[in-house]
């Protein structure tokens, strides 16, 4: 009985050393990381994005994927996360999904910082992984930043991304190079409001996606007209492969869009946080992570190697546009236009190269009226073609200068934040005003790095006190307010507009009670004098229980004229409203206002302003000066 029970004994020995020994080496390896505290690592705790709480110390981290973490409670854990983690990585599993295949970044720290050696850890094929690694081929990052774009809610301050290159060659072509970039993952019934609405409040889940650099250039040069800045980045090969494989850590995982800090500039900052660690380029983000500020972040830690710009379709042609003579523009557009034919059109030219700058521009001006919607690819296709042919006959020639790099890229303009002190009386009562605008810039403030006539205001606040009544008021709440002043020529005609939504001292009542607004109009903008003239056909509403039947409508309109100049500002327009519904009155203002740069960040601005409601007069004069933070 008892030689039988040997060799069973024995085998059930020799079949439980490996568990035996598995977990021997998890025990270890775990106890080395509690002994040196290394779950509190800000290397682990930016891997996991782990954040402390406005108002206590205790870890969260921000990814809202359960799959993002090994323990059921890592997401409140760091701890519990890593000995987890450890547990996993030293574990058997099949090809693709062993702990290191799906967090790689991950178990590159671990193994470094706990000193696991490779003896520990059993044998694992990542063919998905290795696939990804080889695809990216990734040599080189560059931080992407896409201008400004009023017509979409999730580009009105610009869009960030990174571009992954195959190769460190310069000139080499790189539309074959891949993209990462974090968004909102928006359901396409959705409206603008609603996007703006659920934007805000964390409504969306985030993902983070990679794409081909082709489908960007083309959605945002061709498509969107925005002007694109490249930012390389001076990341040693290590850094970037700690990147990548983070990369693929957070891709297709959950992270809760939130518009002002946890959007897609936010997560791109998180991302070279991982790949260079203590850079802390989170750290710089308290409220709000506007794309334009985070890549002056990163400007400021020193992380930029070359800076390049790309030109939008758009600024392409107006630049050739600018370089033709008068009798090449015509020739041009009649071409662009098809009212006659090529050969008609550029018979009478006898200089070659005249002749290809006056068929190079048609070709871009009508690609660019094509990806406008204005005209039809079948419509502008035979056209292009003929221009193509008849452009190849003349041989090669530069015809064009490039469009030259604005002066002050858009991260080195004014810092979005902005805080005045206003000094004023209106008619003979005297006030001082504060007011806070977390974003973003307005047509008064300085230019630099900004696009040309437009506005665009988030949440301002203006609080009034009355040094004589001794009191103090909410004067105005603003929750969104966009202006795009855009010229027209005979080239180029878009459409000027404007919507302001918030909360204003009303006149249409004598105790000015603090009513909801909604103002909006549409109109056109033309180059005058240095500046541009704009009008605007409007409509108006106002809502309070103090008012006539609890609101006003109507309809109005705007005449002005803004000139924007480095070192001085200035806004002058009329406005007038007519409200014919609910309560009917007639309301018009007028004002002027004179901005003086001091410097970079900060500015002093004098005001006048004339209202007239019904048969009453009230002027206005103020002093006020901006600092940005």
């Amino acid at each position: 009985m008892q030689l039988y029970s040997l060799p069973v004994f024995l085998c059930l020995i020799f079949s439980l050393l490996p568990t035996l020994s598995t977990a021997s080496i998890t025990q270890q390896i775990a106890e080395r990381a509690i002994a040196f505290k290394h779950y509190e690592h800000p290397e682990w705790l930016a891997l996991l994005h782990y954040r402390e709480g406005m108002m206590s110390s205790t870890k969260q981290s921000q990814a809202d994927d359960p799959a993002f973490f090994v323990s059921g409670i890592g997401a409140q854990d760091p701890k519990a996360e890593m000995i987890a983690s450890i547990n996993a990585l030293v574990l058997e599993k099949p090809d693709d999904q062993h702990f290191s295949c799906i967090f790689p970044a991950r178990t590159r720290w671990l193994t470094n910082q706990l000193n696991i050696h490779k003896e520990q850890l059993p044998s694992v094929n990542c063919p998905k992984l290795e696939e990804f690694r080889q695809r990216l081929g990734a040599k080189r990052v560059n931080l992407i930043f896409a201008a400004t774009y009023l017509n979409s809610p999730s580009s009105m301050f610009g869009h960030t991304f990174l571009r992954i290159d195959n190769t460190t060659e310069q000139d080499a072509n790189l539309l074959l190079s891949f993209t990462v970039s974090y968004a909102a993952d928006v359901q396409e019934r959705d409206n603008e409001l609603l996007f703006a609405y659920r934007g805000i409040f964390g409504g969306y889940p985030g993902v983070t996606s990679v794409v081909p650099y082709y489908e960007k250039l083309k959605q945002y040069i061709d498509m969107e007209n925005r002007d694109i800045w490249e930012f390389e980045l001076n990341l040693t090969q290590s850094e970037i492969n700690q990147m990548v494989d983070h990369a693929w850590e957070v891709m297709d995982k959950n992270f809760d869009y939130y518009f002002f800090d946890e959007n897609c500039a936010y997560r791109l900052l998180a991302l070279i946080d991982v790949g260079r660690p203590g850079t802390g380029l989170i750290d710089d983000v308290s409220y709000q992570a506007i794309p334009s500020d985070t890549v002056r972040w990163v400007v400021g830690k020193e992380l930029v190697a070359n800076v390049t710009y790309r030109p939008s379709t758009s600024t392409t042609v107006k630049s050739q546009v600018s370089q033709l003579t008068d009798i090449e523009q015509s020739v041009m557009l009649n071409i662009a236009l098809q009212a006659t034919s090529i050969e008609d059109a550029i018979k009478d030219i006898d200089d070659d190269l005249s002749k290809a700058r006056v068929l190079d521009a048609a070709y871009e001006f009508t690609r660019y009226d094509t990806v406008l919607s204005k005209r039809t690819r079948e419509e502008t296709a035979k056209l292009s073609h003929k221009l193509l042919l008849a452009r190849s006959a003349l041989g090669k020639q530069t015809a064009f200068e490039s469009p030259p790099a604005p002066s002050v890229r858009d991260d080195q303009g004014h810092e979005t934040f902005r805080i005045a002190a206003r000094v004023g009386t209106e008619e003979t009562e005297e006030y001082i005003e504060l007011e806070l605008r977390p974003a973003y810039h307005d047509l008064t403030d300085i230019p630099d790095g900004y696009p040309e006539g437009t506005q665009l205001r988030f949440l301002a606040t203006r609080l009034r006190y009355w040094e004589d009544a001794n009191d103090l008021d909410i004067e105005e709440v603003t929750l969104i307010d966009i202006n795009s002043i855009s010229p027209r020529d005979e080239f180029f005609k878009p459409t000027s507009w404007k919507i302001a939504v918030g909360a204003i001292r009303s006149e249409l009542s004598k105790d000015r009670p603090l009513s909801a607004y909604l103002k909006g109009g549409s109109g056109n903008a033309f180059k005058l004098a240095d500046g541009l003239l704009y009008g605007y056909l409007q409509g108006s509403l106002q809502s309070h229980r103090d008012i006539h039947k609890g609101y006003a409508v109507g309809p109005g309109l705007e005449f002005g004229w803004v000139r924007q100049k480095q070192q001085s500002q200035f806004l002058t327009s009329i406005d007038y409203e007519h409200f014919i519904e609910g309560q009917e009155e007639e309301k018009t203002t007028l004002k002027t206002q004179l901005g003086i740069r001091l410097d970079k960040n900060q500015q002093i601005l004098g005001t006048f302003s004339r209202r007239k409601s019904d048969q009453t007069y009230t002027t206005d004069w103020s002093l006020e000066f901006r600092q940005y933070l």
